[in-house]
């Protein structure tokens, strides 16, 4: 080895144990964190609690949809039999328009599940109605006519919507 090559070899291990002193130096040394992050990220989280509990309290912000009336609507029961049959009713004329296997339609069998368990939850009658309705503006809704809540099945996709809308026509003399 030459020694312009020892040198910069010497040159170059300095430089490095110089850099790691340096570096090794800052890291044992303490930080404050910066206030100004805290502060904006406190700020922040006591405005979204404050906007929520005022959008909570007071229906500030809150939308609110009047839904079409009804251009056709059905009472129907949906009851779940111990068999693993569900079995759709038309409460009107006490007549059974449709029953479905045990793993039959899916869709229907899970928002009717839903629904009974809230009824159980509620400690209400699980027999029931319910009004399947379609609006004039084309969408679909099941009301629950003992908790009143509303299923707008339309967001659950035409396809899904279009099973509960079948119920409508299904077991009249048109078909």
């Amino acid at each position: 080895m030459t020694t312009s090559e020892k040198a910069q070899t010497r040159t170059s291990s300095i430089s490095v144990n110089r850099l790691l002193r340096v570096l090794s130096s800052n890291i044992d040394a303490p930080r404050p964190f910066p206030l100004a992050p805290l502060l904006g990220a406190a700020a922040l989280l006591l405005t979204t609690i404050v906007f929520a509990y005022l959008a909570r309290t007071t229906d500030f912000g809150a939308t609110r949809m009047t839904p079409s009336p009804a251009a056709q609507s059905r009472v129907l029961q949906l009851i779940e039999q111990d068999d693993g049959k569900l079995v759709i009713r038309d409460a009107d004329k006490n007549l059974d328009i449709k029953v479905f296997a045990k793993r039959e339609d899916n869709f229907i069998r899970v928002i009717t599940h839903s629904l009974t368990l809230q009824r159980k939850t509620a400690n209400v009658p699980l027999d029931a109605p319910y009004v399947l309705s379609h609006l004039e503006d084309g969408l679909n809704t099941l009301t629950d006519t003992v908790t009143g809540r509303v299923i707008m099945l339309s967001a659950f996709g035409p396809g899904n919507s279009q099973t509960f809308a079948s119920l409508l026509t299904m077991g009249t003399p048109a078909q």
